[in-house]
């Protein structure tokens, strides 16, 4: 019985947690005026990589937060003008309509262009750096992401400072979340085998390994009749000790008790 729950909780976990997911967010405009924000992310479990690129005016800063459209506690990404003698893309976490403070960075900068004063940053970050976060400072993006709120800025001067009311926003994004694209390749390639107890992706029960099934519910079967025959050996087995002690008192013993010259013989 315990063998048995063992299986079928690994065949849950690597049903639940074999596959791998991209979660995507296609170029997303955040400002209507010409020369705008425009926010494009991708996060993907098989890469372990979280990747975000960034457009906005290249001389003021401008920033994007995420999950509320309230600055309080939040975690944002600050770009600078490119006028800054430091234009590094910075981190904060934002205080009650003010600026916040500043963060370590958790994000690498792979890419950064401008072009007709547009400024174009390529950001990533491991996944499971992720774990080592504080997520009261900042946010931690997944694959299952499927709505998200984010907040945009830009200000009046290339260092990160006040913005004018109208200059700010908040807009809910929507990720699309699809199968990992290595994975589908996988499941391709991979020639299955009767020995073979479970497949790369472990995804049997979204019917795309049917081996897999088939061996599983195979070893279920075994356990449970080697069970169903432990249990039934076992019941036939104190049948006949039960039998065996009537019959041994029903039984005359093989000589009558006697006495003789005083010794009783047995």
């Amino acid at each position: 019985m315990l063998s048995t729950l063992i299986l079928v909780a690994i065949s849950f976990i690597s049903c639940t947690f074999g596959k791998h997911y991209v979660g995507s967010l296609e170029e997303t405009e955040l400002t209507t005026k010409e020369g705008g924000i425009t926010i494009e992310a991708t996060v993907s479990d098989s890469d372990d990589l979280v990747t975000i690129t960034l457009s906005g005016p290249s001389t003021v800063y401008y920033s994007v937060a995420f999950d509320s459209c309230k600055m309080k506690n939040k975690f944002a990404l600050v770009v600078p003008g490119v006028d800054e003698d430091d234009d590094s893309v910075l981190e904060y976490k934002l205080g009650n309509d003010k600026k916040g403070d500043v963060l370590d960075s958790s994000f690498t900068m792979t890419s950064d262009s401008t072009e007709d004063d547009v400024r174009t940053v390529v950001l990533e970050r491991s996944l499971s750096d992720q774990d080592a976060l504080d997520d009261s400072k900042y946010y931690l993006f997944a694959a299952n992401t499927t709505d998200l709120d984010v907040m945009w800025a830009y200000g009046q001067k290339s260092k990160y400072s006040q913005h004018d009311e109208a200059a700010a926003g908040c807009v809910e994004v929507t990720f699309t979340s699809t199968e990992s694209k290595d994975d589908l390749n996988k499941e391709e390639a991979v020639h299955f085998s009767w020995g073979q107890l479970f497949s790369n992706d472990s995804s049997y029960f979204f019917g795309r390994n049917p081996v897999s099934l088939v061996v599983v519910m195979a070893l279920l079967t075994s356990i449970m009749v080697y069970a169903a025959f432990h249990c039934y050996s076992t019941h036939k087995m104190r049948s006949k000790v039960v039998a065996s002690y009537s019959t041994m008192e029903d039984t005359k013993p093989l000589m009558d008790a006697q006495k003789e010259d005083g010794f009783r013989i047995v």
